[in-house]
């Protein structure tokens, strides 16, 4: 049996008209005609799918115009003017004015592309925050510098400041008020400079209701991971899945306490059989651990 030569529709000769049709649209530069462009498409698409069976999907042109109604002056013409009565003149009289005349009129004009100011964001650059700030003084407290590292600043306190605090956390008071009062009544007898109370007001907040080393990330809303390896490695966080270094390098000491003051808020208790801990508090995932033989504590805190 004789093979019939299969005969292409969509071949060299079509792909010409096409290149045609495309170069006749893209000289017509008549607002008209772009404004009636739906048309010439139609009729495009009407002739492509005489020659195939799919139809041709043809690029939709942006309109690139906007209609606007404006007044046209065409010419003047005499209208009377009523003027109102006066001593002079009791009775209503008219003037005829000339006046101009007007008659709307749709034109098309094109479409003005928006711009956009661009920002420049310079490399390297910190932004500072305050995490911590006291409610009655607005002092800020913890402070802190994003950048290309993660500065936290929290208040230093002098010696004196230091005997005053631990007095107070002996004494263990049940709520900030008694605190308040003791670091008032300590401070005077160690005579702390003025403003200090308030910075010690800042570590006992912390120590009865806060979780010491880790409190004031919990401040950043921007954190979504704290992790700290081990002893004497600095503390990193996530932000928008970028990790960076903090300033904080904590000892085995300061693992310690951060770890048992979790525990202690979970009221979960640690020893060397059970020396890890997992569990939700303030809106984040704790996982924290002593290590085996509780020589090597490290935590890793994720907000949910």
């Amino acid at each position: 049996m004789k093979k019939k030569n299969i005969h292409y529709v969509f071949d060299e000769e079509w792909d010409e008209q096409e290149k045609d049709l495309k170069q006749i649209l893209h000289e017509i530069d008549d607002p008209i005609v772009h404004k009636n462009i739906f048309v010439l498409e139609s009729a495009m698409r009407a002739a492509a799918c005489t020659f195939i069976k799919t139809p041709l999907q043809l690029p939709r042109q942006k309109q690139s115009w906007f209609q606007k109604v404006m007044n046209i002056p065409v010419g003047s013409e005499i209208q009377p003017i009523p003027i109102p009565s006066t001593e002079t003149k009791p009775q209503p009289v008219q003037e005829f004015k000339e006046v101009q005349k007007f008659v709307q009129k749709t034109v098309i004009e094109p479409k003005q592309e928006k711009k956009f100011s661009k920002v420049d964001i310079k490399f390297g650059e910190k932004e500072k925050i305050d995490l911590i700030t006291d409610k009655i003084t607005k002092t800020p407290l913890a402070t802190v510098e994003r950048g290309e590292e993660y500065i936290l600043k929290e208040p230093h306190l002098d010696p004196e400041d230091i005997k005053v605090f631990s007095k107070v956390r002996k004494k263990k008071p049940r709520n900030i008020e008694i605190s308040w009062k003791l670091i008032q009544k300590y401070g005077k007898k160690y005579k702390i400079k003025s403003g200090h109370d308030t910075l010690i007001k800042y570590y006992i907040v912390n120590d009865l209701i806060g979780l010491g080393l880790i409190e004031p990330f919990l401040h950043d809303e921007l954190i979504s991971e704290i992790i700290c390896d081990g002893q004497n490695k600095v503390i990193r966080v996530v932000i928008d899945k970028s990790t960076l270094n903090t300033n904080i390098n904590p000892s085995k000491e300061d693992l310690d306490k951060a770890v048992y003051k979790v525990a202690e808020r979970m009221n979960k208790k640690l020893n060397k059989k059970q020396f890890s801990l997992e569990g939700d508090l303030r809106g984040y995932h704790f996982f924290m651990t002593l290590g085996e033989n509780l020589s090597n504590p490290s935590f890793k805190v994720k907000k949910l």
